[in-house]
């Protein structure tokens, strides 16, 4: 949703970083928005498929991790990696996709 409020501000983008302007910026930024708002209605109108969508959200944030730090290493000379909110943007999801235990109750059956 954040890149769909930046595009109202000012159409200015990083492509890994190689910097966009103008029509084509605000059409990298309104896809990028349109990506997350469809990851949202996946989870919405498919609850069960919680997997599939972490899965694509991992992919999601994965490319905008990777995209944030080429265009951080490029524009600080190397001095910073990462920006750290893009990891919990990762982390998020991937834990979701760690397999959880299912306790089944055995209401004493074969208890002897």
């Amino acid at each position: 949703m954040v890149f769909l409020l930046i595009i109202s501000f000012n159409w200015e983008d990083r492509f890994f970083g190689m910097k966009l302007d103008g029509t084509i910026a605000g059409m990298f930024l309104f896809l990028k928005g349109i990506v997350a708002v469809l990851l949202l209605c996946i989870i919405l109108i498919h609850p069960r498929n919680i997997r599939l969508a972490a899965i694509l959200a991992t992919l999601y944030y994965g490319y905008l991790f990777i995209d944030s730090s080429v265009t951080i290493q490029t524009n600080t000379g190397k001095w910073y990696l990462f920006a750290f909110p893009f990891v919990l943007f990762i982390l998020v999801p991937l834990l979701l996709l760690v397999p959880r235990n299912r306790h089944s109750e055995d209401n004493g059956a074969g208890a002897g």
